[in-house]
Order: structure tokens, then C-alpha cells, then sequence
């Protein structure tokens, strides 16, 4: 499996522009390794190092906020046509298609 089918089917990128950067250690075998071995090592490696929470439980746990708190904000955010209730999503992230630095922008402003 190539990188890019194995970024679709992983992470869903369509668009990749971030440049490749060098690797500082190369481990090195006697035989070549096998593209299910190298498959088999990345999906470990992300079940090891990542975690999916439910967002509710998340918030709660980690903040004490009211459920006040966070209904304001969200309207706020609706009122200041940053949300779209409808479509469920944020106004100015991209939503298909986008480069990688196309997401920079809106979460950092």
C-alpha cells in the first residue's frame, strides 16, 4: 500500500502539502520489510499514542465549566455567523478538498 492510499484510508487527507521531512535514525535489516509488517507497526503505534474520547465526557472531566457556560459560548459563536447550526459546521474550515495550510488560518485567528 502506498503512503497516499494509506493516508486516505487512515486519516482521510486529500490534499497533502507539507513537505516530507528527513528521518534522523534509520533502522536497518538484512531483508527488505514487508508492506503488511510496516502497516501492522503504524496502526500499533496509533492505537499506543492515540485516544478518542466522547466530547461530552471530555469537557466534563477536564473542565469545570457549567453546561450554562459552554451554551453561551456556543451561541455566541452561532450569533457571530462562526457556527452554522444547519450544516454543522465552521463557517471559515474548509470542507473538502484543502490543503493541509488551508486549516491554519481559522483555528489560529
Amino acid at each position: 500500500m502506498s503512503f497516499h492510499n494509506y493516508a486516505d484510508k487512515y486519516s482521510n487527507i486529500s490534499a497533502l502539502d507539507t513537505p516530507l521531512k528527513p528521518i534522523l535514525t534509520v533502522q536497518t535489516a538484512r531483508s527488505r520489510t514487508l508492506a503488511a509488517d510496516i502497516e501492522k507497526m503504524v496502526e500499533t503505534e496509533l492505537k499506543s499514542h492515540c485516544v478518542v474520547a466522547d466530547t461530552d465526557a471530555f469537557i466534563d472531566h477536564y473542565f469545570n465549566v457549567s453546561s450554562e457556560v459552554v451554551q453561551n459560548v456556543f451561541d455566541e459563536m452561532v450569533r457571530q455567523k462562526l457556527y452554522d447550526k444547519v450544516k454543522k459546521s465552521w463557517h471559515s474550515i474548509p470542507q473538502e478538498s484543502a490543503k493541509e495550510s488551508e486549516f491554519y488560518s481559522p483555528l489560529i485567528e
